[in-house]
């Protein structure tokens, strides 16, 4: 999984035709760590097929992160051509993030 940030966050969105999640969390953020490895294995599941990213939001991405509409963490966010197709906060529900990557990719 890439770390990425506010200055390289647009770029790694802008990934045509392949779809792309974003895992916003932080450290502090018991809920965010436990998922993070969930994350990662459909990152590898779906490795041929969509980018995955994690944001850091407390390393200076905060505002940044509030931008884009996280209001809470955990929270995932998959795009496709730039555009936020997506987005899922607190209780993320894994099944759910898998049906939409499906989505995405389909």
């Amino acid at each position: 999984m890439k770390e990425i940030n506010k200055d390289s966050f647009d770029e790694f969105i802008q990934a045509e035709g392949t779809p792309v999640l974003v895992d916003f969390w932080s450290p502090s953020c018991k809920p965010c760590l436990a998922l993070k490895p969930k994350i990662e294995a459909l990152g590898e599941k779906y490795s041929e097929k969509i980018e995955v990213a994690a944001m850091n939001v407390a390393d200076g991405n905060m505002r940044f992160a509030i931008s884009k509409n996280v209001m809470g963490l955990p929270a995932v966010h998959i795009y496709k051509d730039g555009e936020k197709i997506y987005e899922a906060s607190g209780e993320v529900d894994l099944d759910e993030i898998e049906e939409n990557i499906n989505k995405a990719i389909g």
